[in-house]
């Protein structure tokens, strides 16, 4: 790509007069290197209005696995961007296990006339990584009587989280929400997600 050095790369990256190709070669080498330094500018980078480069720097964000940029992704997850940047920082924070994104994943995932399926749906999952926090657990036990299926499942799926706790006491709430019969098509209910459900049922 004409690089030099890594400087070079970062500063391919950081140039909008660059193509779009260009661009996203560079955000693929960064993530090969796992430049923790190259952080910020594929945060901003993301940000922009271009699906391949905001799908590529979060390919390279997810791979670097830094959070020290988690409180810009989580502006860009519940700001004024365009849906492709929104949902590339969501998914962003939630494979990096970012708690602090526990207040954006429960907006997000609740607000069912304002948002999109798929990000709701993203947002519902990522939940699984607070899910011992009581927040975290109330938006869930909402989530499983969700208009969306696809929500629901999302929501068992982030429950099943709590089967891999030790004697795990599930509060009544939640108990009383993890009713098999009222979740999800009895097609989708997979062996191991029916291991999320509490041991009475």
């Amino acid at each position: 790509m004409g690089a030099s050095s890594l400087s070079d790369v970062i500063g391919i990256l950081q140039d909008r007069s660059e193509s779009t190709e260009r661009r996203v070669e560079a955000a693929t080498v960064l993530r090969g290197l796992k430049c923790r330094d190259a952080v910020g500018p594929l945060i901003e980078a993301l940000a922009e209005e271009q699906q391949e480069l905001s799908w590529m720097c979060m390919s390279a964000l997810t791979a670097i696995g830094s959070r020290r940029g988690a409180r810009r992704l989580i502006q860009i997850g519940g700001g004024n961007h365009s849906l492709h940047a929104r949902q590339e920082a969501i998914y962003t924070l939630w494979h990096l296990r970012e708690l602090r994104a526990e207040s954006l994943f429960i907006r997000v995932s609740s607000a069912v006339d304002a948002e999109e399926e798929y990000t709701r749906d993203m947002a519902t999952e990522a939940l699984g990584n607070t899910c011992l926090r009581q927040p975290s657990q109330r938006a869930l036990s909402q989530r499983l009587f969700d208009p969306s299926v696809s929500v629901r499942y999302a929501a068992l799926c982030a429950c099943s989280i709590l089967h891999l706790q030790p004697s795990y006491e599930y509060p009544g709430f939640l108990r009383k929400a993890l009713r098999p019969s009222c979740l999800i098509p009895q097609d989708w209910m997979t062996t191991g997600l029916s291991r999320s459900l509490p041991p009475s049922y």
